[in-house]
């Protein structure tokens, strides 16, 4: 959608390249990025942040299964990655399973129904529900969004820090080698002004825009572009009544995330290009 707005304008030739895939965190965007991506020679890396499992699932210490890569903070600072995860029994079988569901729509429908029922089972162990945690039984919200809160989960909050630390490898990864870099954060459910009024239920710290304005600041130090989606689905939701997930983003919601994509890529390549923005009236 975005790269179809962007090519219907005068001046503008761009190509959109999806290099996402599901259940990855910043460990593995990382690792594709470096092995990936510079065949292609990109002038912009556009990376999106969810704060739900890209924030458990980047540490063992907050992950529900431990079958994937994960870094590791030595104690001069540096990241090591450590790969052991592909000697476990349960990696082999997984590799041998996803050779096959490659000649197989069949076998590869069920193995992934599979995945989402173990997937769901092991989150339930951690009392953990969905991507978006909530009541941890102590009357304060649980997981990720407790971050969001004046009380955040101490093992959430360290694997945040990697979240960054991660994010930082990757814009200085684009920045030695002259490629733009644009962090987007992805919105929470709390979008939606009667879930927000039901987590500030549980805890009235609760804030629905702390990893927008968070990461806006980082992003900001870091010295790179930054996109937040959060305030933009909120008022979305306000101007239309209309949800705009049905777990992940529905159609309505991918028209949101692309206008907004759209209008700040448009920005950044008339700067580019004409060392001034354009005029969005004319454009438009």
């Amino acid at each position: 959608l975005t790269e179809n707005a962007l090519n219907g304008e005068e001046r503008i030739n761009v190509e959109l390249m999806n290099f996402g895939r599901s259940g990855f965190t910043q460990t593995e965007e990382l690792y594709i990025l470096k092995n990936e991506v510079p065949e292609f020679s990109p002038d912009m890396v556009v990376l999106f942040f969810l704060a739900g499992n890209d924030i458990r699932d980047v540490s063992r210490e907050t992950a529900p299964g431990l079958v994937r890569p994960f870094y590791e903070v030595l104690d001069n600072g540096e990241l090591r990655l450590d790969t052991s995860f592909t000697d476990m029994r349960g990696y082999k079988i997984r590799s041998l399973i996803n050779n096959m569901k490659r000649k197989s729509a069949i076998l590869s429908l069920i193995s992934d129904r599979y995945n989402a029922y173990t997937r769901n089972r092991q989150l339930r162990k951690k009392k953990i529900h969905g991507d978006q945690e909530t009541d941890n039984g102590l009357g304060l919200l649980n997981g990720s969004l407790s971050l969001c809160t004046n009380n955040p989960d101490q093992a959430y909050l360290r694997s945040y820090s990697l979240n960054k630390l991660l994010i930082k490898a990757i814009s200085e990864y684009c920045q030695q080698r002259g490629i733009r870099f644009m962090l987007v954060t992805i919105d929470n459910i709390a979008y939606i002004p009667d879930i927000e009024a039901k987590y500030r239920s549980i805890d009235p710290s609760f804030d629905a825009n702390f990893f927008e304005d968070d990461l806006r600041k980082y992003s900001k130090l870091l010295g790179i572009e930054y996109l937040g989606l959060q305030r933009i689905f909120r008022q979305a939701y306000v101007n239309t009544g209309t949800e705009l997930h049905w777990g992940h983003w529905n159609y309505q919601g991918h028209e949101v995330v692309a206008d907004a994509l759209t209008n700040r890529l448009r920005t950044i390549i008339y700067a580019d290009t004409t060392g001034s923005a354009p005029d969005m009236g004319q454009i438009q």
